[in-house]
């Protein structure tokens, strides 16, 4: 069997899966999917080998000698455990009205300064993370009324491409193609629109080397050079889960920006920012993302 055959097949199967799986989420509670994504999750801590270890990598470079291997992977366990709660709320909630989805934010500290630039009629470059369910940020943004964009990349399939651009797209919310330059896009922040971007990992866009939790790592230069470009404010947000299984979206106050700031300086502070974030809640980030193998060997690390 030839090597793209194999792939496609494999990717048919997930398909598959994906679906299936979200015929059974869809009737149960969504405390009993979470629940299960969390299960699945820590089960899969356990098999993934290649993806626990790069966690426990991504710990010894960031936290040199702080987590003894038990506690690694205790860590790991409660990072897929965040992985499965993720996955198995966005196939539940995807078929939801708008109006619930966002409810499971219950609280967005900082909105004000969204509001802010808003009545200025003055676009705003959202940088954020991978932090627990991501992709509510936009849903509940785009609800209170603002006019809401965000990057993304085409998925491995088109069937599960067209699945979560639907989800993503519900309330009006505008996907730009992250290979793809869009002069709407740039019309839509000259207008006022939040535009998020997703700026925690080492991708093939273009990018600068900024600190991220304390050590250089490839960062995205997009939400700089835009900013500075088209006079916009800069904000992190981020999105962390609580104990009761909702939500609390923070919004930073604008990062100042001057002209005579470099990108790398202006990288640094947004990394610094979401670096806070991790930190508040360390295993509802992507640890499993080998967040610094552009400036790292992973293979001179001990897991």
């Amino acid at each position: 069997m030839s090597r793209p055959l194999a792939k496609k097949i494999r990717n048919s199967l997930f398909v598959l899966f994906l679906f299936t799986l979200r015929l059974i989420i869809f009737f149960i509670p969504l405390r009993a999917a979470s629940a299960a994504g969390a299960l699945l999750g820590r089960v899969l801590s356990l098999v993934l080998k290649k993806e626990r270890d790069i966690i426990f990598k991504n710990l010894e470079i960031a936290y040199p000698g702080r987590y003894g291997l038990r506690e690694k992977r205790r860590f790991a366990s409660d990072n897929f455990a965040n992985y499965g709660i993720t996955a198995f709320e966005f196939l539940k909630v995807n078929t939801w009205k708008p109006e619930a989805i966002a409810k499971l934010i219950s609280g967005a500290e900082g909105i004000e300064h969204l509001e802010a630039a808003a009545a200025e009629g003055r676009g705003v470059i959202a940088v954020t993370g991978h932090f627990a369910n991501w992709e509510l940020m936009s849903v509940y943004l785009s609800l209170k009324g603002f006019k809401v964009g965000a990057i993304g990349k085409k998925l491995f399939d088109d069937n599960v491409d067209r699945f979560v651009f639907k989800a993503r797209t519900t309330t009006g919310v505008r996907i730009y193609d992250r290979d793809r330059p869009s002069f709407e896009m740039i019309k839509g922040l000259k207008n006022g629109m939040i535009l998020g971007i997703l700026s925690d990992q080492d991708t093939r866009v273009e990018s600068v080397d900024a600190d991220f939790l304390g050590v250089r790592a490839k960062t995205p230069s997009a939400p700089a050079v835009l900013a500075k470009k088209l006079g916009l404010y800069i904000m992190c947000v981020g999105l962390l889960r609580k104990k009761t299984g909702l939500y609390k979206m923070t919004v930073n106050r604008p990062i100042g920006i001057t002209e005579d700031m470099a990108t790398e300086e202006i990288a640094s502070i947004y990394n610094k920012q979401l670096g806070d974030f991790v930190e508040a809640a360390p295993a509802q980030w992507v640890w499993v993302h080998p967040r610094y193998k552009s400036t790292v060997d992973y293979t001179k690390i001990k897991a």
